[in-house]
C-alpha cells in the first residue's frame, strides 16, 4: 500500500473534511480488450444529450465545417455551454479560453493536438485521424470544427466550467469505429480507467490529476449508440458502434476532459482490494478514515471487484473540483 505525497496531502486536508460528502456514480459494465483494459458506457447516462431535431448532412466521405455545424445546432445544449466564454486567438490557436485557473488551447493545425492547462500542469491531447483533417474552422464561441474526409471529422469545445470536449461527427457506416485520444503528461503521467466507464489521468506519482467522463454518442435520431474506452495508458481510444442496423446518421460523440485538482489519493495493494471486493473492508476503511468510508459501500466493493477483473488494484481519491469520493484502478504489482 502506498499514499501520496505528504505535502499534497497536507494541502488538501482543509478541503477534505468539508468535500468527501459521498458521490453515487453511474455503474458500467466491463470489457476486457486485446491489449488494453476497457469500461462499457451505460445506456442511457446521465451526461448524454439528446438532438432537437435531424441534421442535414450528405452522408458522404467528405464533412464539412457546415455539416459538424449543422449536427451540433441540433443539440443545443452543447453550443450553450460555451456561448459567453472569452475568446482569444493567436497566430497558432483557433481558440484560447481561460476559465479561473484553467486554460484551454484549441490549435489551428488539428496536428498541434488541444492543451489543457492549469498551475503549471499541462495536458496535450492529439486529436483522433488529425492526419484526415483540415485546419480549424470557427462554428461557434469556444467551439471548432476541423473538416475531414474519412466519413467523420473532429470539433472542440473550450466550455464555461474550464473543460474541453471532443467532439466526434460520423456521416456515415464506413467511418472509423475507433477514435485515438493520444494524452501526453510530464513526469511520467498515464491514463487509468474508472469501473464507471470514465477514465482518469494521472500524474508521475499516481495522483489523479484530470477526469475524463463517462463518453456517450447518439445517432441523429437521438438513439443511444453503445461506445466504450480501451487505454495502453498513454492512447484513451473511444470505440463507437455506429455500424449497427437503424442507425441515423450523422452520429455525435464526445469524452470531455476536465481537471479535478489535487485532493488526498489512497492506494490499495492487491490483497486489500482482495478484501474490498469480497465486502471484508471494514478494518481497510477505518484505517483511511473519511475517505475510506468509501471502501465499505456497495459501489467500493463493486470498484474493487472491476479492478481484480483487470488484474489490477484500486485507488481512492476526492477531487477537489468535482463532488464527492472517486475511484479509479491503478498497474499494481
Amino acid at each position: 500500500m502506498r499514499t501520496t505525497h505528504p505535502s499534497r496531502i497536507v494541502s488538501s486536508i482543509l478541503l477534505f473534511s468539508v468535500l468527501c460528502t459521498g458521490f453515487a456514480p453511474q455503474l458500467a459494465f466491463a470489457e476486457e480488450a486485446d491489449t488494453s483494459s476497457a469500461a462499457v458506457t451505460p445506456v442511457p447516462t446521465e451526461t448524454s444529450i439528446a438532438p432537437t431535431d435531424v441534421p442535414q448532412t450528405d452522408h458522404s466521405d467528405t464533412v464539412t465545417k457546415t455539416e459538424v455545424t449543422e449536427a451540433l445546432t441540433t443539440i443545443p445544449e452543447i453550443l450553450a455551454a460555451s456561448e459567453e466564454v472569452a475568446v482569444t486567438r493567436d497566430v497558432d490557436s483557433a481558440a484560447i479560453v481561460t476559465t479561473g485557473e484553467t486554460t484551454v488551447d484549441i490549435p489551428k493545425d488539428p496536428a498541434e493536438g488541444v492543451t489543457l492547462a492549469m498551475e503549471g500542469v499541462s495536458i496535450d491531447i492529439q486529436l483522433p485521424n488529425a492526419d484526415e483533417a483540415k485546419d480549424a474552422s470557427t462554428v461557434a464561441p469556444g467551439v471548432v470544427a476541423y473538416a475531414a474526409s474519412n466519413g467523420s471529422a473532429n470539433a472542440v469545445q473550450a466550455d464555461d466550467s474550464g473543460a474541453v470536449r471532443m467532439l466526434t461527427i460520423i456521416d456515415n457506416a464506413d467511418a472509423p469505429t475507433e477514435y485515438p485520444y493520444t494524452v501526453t503528461v510530464p513526469d511520467g503521467g498515464r491514463v487509468e480507467l474508472t469501473f464507471e466507464g470514465g477514465a482518469l489521468i494521472v500524474d508521475g506519482e499516481g495522483q489523479a490529476i484530470a477526469v475524463v467522463e463517462t463518453p456517450w454518442a447518439k445517432d441523429a435520431a437521438g438513439k443511444e449508440l453503445r461506445t466504450w474506452f480501451t487505454t495502453d495508458g498513454q492512447v484513451l481510444m473511444q470505440h463507437i458502434e455506429h455500424t449497427v442496423e437503424g442507425v441515423v446518421y450523422p452520429v455525435t460523440a464526445d469524452p470531455r476532459f476536465a481537471f479535478t485538482g489535487y485532493g488526498p489519493t489512497i492506494f490499495l495493494s492487491k490483497n486489500e482490494t482482495y478484501y474490498v471486493s469480497i465486502g471484508l473492508a471494514a478494518g481497510i476503511g477505518s484505517y483511511f478514515g473519511g475517505l475510506g468510508a468509501f471502501l465499505s459501500t456497495s459501489l467500493g466493493t463493486a470498484a474493487a471487484d472491476w479492478a481484480r477483473d483487470h488484474n489490477q488494484c484500486l485507488a481512492v481519491y476526492k477531487p477537489l473540483f468535482l463532488r464527492g469520493v472517486r475511484s479509479f484502478s491503478y498497474r499494481c504489482q
